[in-house]
């Protein structure tokens, strides 16, 4: 089965020759090949002027998409820990449904041009309202680490206050990494769906 796989890449892209080191050119080939990468893109490799490399059609802002979506939701996991939002300690990855309090993330998609060269300047009213919120949250925490000192337990309108700071900054934070061209909204009604 392996000689197989030397065989096919080698005769394929012209390397069958009889010298050694075209036989290693062939073994390097057969390894790349099963690493989906094609021999066209060896450097001095026969056939790289007729053939054209053809990669796998990959997204290549998938994988940032994804980092950046772990890292809104795990920013969110934290500040609910911190505001006292929700009880148990985050864990690391930022996975979806993972927490008490969780942001739901469109997957990526196609956005508009104009918008994104304009982001920043869009963005400056809802940097000021975040920042505007983020006192009443750190308020609205303050407040509810004396009651729940006191009763015991966290009133449901400072939790809920702070549930929608976590939010509002979450949509600001994904319309500034470019992880949706939707602009952050301020209705508790859409922050605040569950």
């Amino acid at each position: 089965m392996r000689q197989q796989e030397v065989e096919d890449p080698a005769r394929h892209h012209g390397l069958d020759g009889g010298l050694a080191v075209e036989g290693k050119r062939a073994e390097l080939v057969a390894d790349l090949v099963s690493l989906d990468v094609h021999a066209a893109e060896l450097p001095d490799a026969p056939g790289k002027a007729e053939e054209p490399a053809q990669l796998a059609h990959l997204d290549p802002a998938g994988p940032l998409a994804r980092f950046l979506a772990a890292f809104v939701r795990y920013s969110a996991h934290v500040s609910a820990f911190l505001y006292l939002v929700a009880n148990p300690f985050p864990g690391f990855v930022g996975a979806a449904g993972s927490y008490p309090v969780d942001v739901d993330i469109a997957p990526p998609g196609r956005q508009n041009r104009w918008i994104t060269c304009f982001r920043i300047l869009l963005a400056l009213p809802a940097l000021f309202l975040s920042s505007a919120l983020g006192w009443v949250g750190l308020t609205a925490s303050f407040l509810t680490w004396f009651y729940a000192l006191v009763c015991g337990r966290a009133p449901a309108g400072l939790q809920r206050t702070g549930a929608y700071v976590i939010g509002y900054s979450a949509q600001l934070n994904c319309y500034l990494y470019t992880l949706t061209d939707r602009y952050p909204h301020s209705s508790p009604l859409v922050v605040l769906r569950r």
